[in-house]
């Protein structure tokens, strides 16, 4: 199965010079909980296109998590079905946190029925900077466990795609997240195909991890302050 920008693709980190936040467009539809605050950072006008995400859940101060409810595509014989959906948030740093990386974890299930079907997955991580040198960085998932595309049976697969922004200099304290994800069933006549994201639990979590540095710094300015009442 060709699956352009998916297979054969770069995979690696892209560097580009000079890219602004407002080059990207703003969601469709916004999250209920589009604004608020994590532990080491707050965001501002989550949501995505289609709908097809839902609503994200923060859970241990630092991940996204969502229970996508009807992102399938599914093909019964009549060849290509696609579904797509875009999320995109800011993320801002709080005071002295710098961020670290960006890591992305998806599962779901898929079936395939006859002998002319396959599925496909894909996810296309971008993060903008909001300010400072307006760099750019992409990343695309690649290890799918199982390796996709897919062309018989069925059972649960996942995968994830990651940034590492820890070696970036200067840090990084202001983003715009965007996370495009597709799903591919192709099914001839008499062969039936499909993929979603569901699983029990979450089907995709954002983890958005401070760099080491500067929660260690955090912890000791901490520790003073504790050291300075308990002295007084």
């Amino acid at each position: 199965m060709a699956r352009s920008g998916w297979i054969n693709g770069f995979l690696g980190l892209v560097v580009i010079g000079g890219v602004s936040a407002s080059a990207y467009a703003t969601p469709n539809r916004f999250w209920n909980n589009s604004n608020g605050s994590a532990t080491y950072w707050d965001w501002a006008n989550g949501g995505d296109d289609n709908g097809l995400f839902g609503d994200p859940l923060l859970v241990n101060g630092d991940t996204f998590l969502f229970f996508p409810s009807n992102f399938r595509a599914a093909s019964a014989g009549q060849g290509q079905v696609t579904k797509s959906d875009r999320i995109e948030v800011q993320i801002f740093a709080h005071p002295n946190v710098t961020l670290g990386e960006i890591l992305i974890t998806e599962f779901g299930d898929y079936q395939i029925t006859g002998s002319n079907g396959s599925v496909d997955v894909g996810a296309d991580l971008r993060l903008s900077e909001i300010g400072g040198l307006g760099r750019l960085r992409t990343n695309t998932m690649n290890n799918e466990a199982p390796p996709m595309p897919q062309t018989t049976g069925a059972g649960p697969w996942d995968g994830s795609v990651a940034v590492d922004l820890s070696f970036d200099f200067p840090e990084w304290t202001a983003l715009t997240l965007e996370l495009t994800d597709t799903l591919i069933a192709i099914a001839a006549p008499g062969t039936s195909a499909s993929i979603e994201k569901t699983l029990t639990g979450a089907a995709v979590g954002i983890t958005i991890i401070p760099e080491p540095a500067s929660v260690a710094l955090l912890a000791l300015g901490a520790c003073g302050l504790i050291g300075r009442r308990r002295g007084k």
